[in-house]
């Protein structure tokens, strides 16, 4: 397949994929996962179904693939705050593929520490690409700060939120 053919099927400049496939950037989560859409899932394309693990009780579900926008293994969590997920609102269900776990990929992903999980936007080390910095885009919160790739529980990329919109009665 072609830069441009690529391209084409995954609407993503040419530019920015000649500049991934020169690994000039680390690409966001988003980005691999078209690109991984457009070469097919040779691995798991018999599924009909995506697994849907619930990290807060434990439940799996099985929904189409089709429906979970090609997904075949999710996690799913409730956000509880706002005081690290301030683009999500309290009762969101925020989803995380479970196939992208390198948080040396830019981008949001859900982390288990030893008291509570935490969504956490994930920055790699340029210079030994073995250390990530760990921050959240709330100003008010600390951030966590410098953690080595190895010692790190990274359950998934964000790949979705899905909000529970309900209109109050005029």
């Amino acid at each position: 397949m072609t830069q441009a053919q690529l391209a084409e099927l995954t609407g993503i400049s040419p530019t920015v994929l000649s500049r991934v496939e020169n690994n000039d950037v680390v690409p966001q989560a988003k980005t691999l996962f078209k690109i991984k859409q457009a070469f097919g899932e040779p691995s798991n394309s018999q599924a009909p179904h995506c697994t849907v693990e619930d990290i807060n009780t434990g439940e799996v579900f099985h929904y189409d693939r089709n429906f979970m926008m090609g997904w075949n293994n999710l996690a799913r969590a409730l956000c509880t705050t706002r005081r690290n997920e301030p683009f999500a609102q309290k009762g969101d269900i925020l989803f995380f593929d479970k196939h992208q776990t390198d948080p040396r990929v830019e981008g949001f992903f859900l982390f288990k520490f030893s008291r509570a999980y935490a969504l956490l936007y994930s920055t790699v080390d340029i210079e030994g690409m073995e250390k990530v910095y760990l921050s959240c885009t709330n100003p008010i919160v600390d951030n966590m700060g410098w953690y080595d790739v190895e010692k790190i529980n990274c359950i998934g990329a964000l790949v979705h939120i899905g909000r529970n919109v309900q209109q109050s009665p005029n």
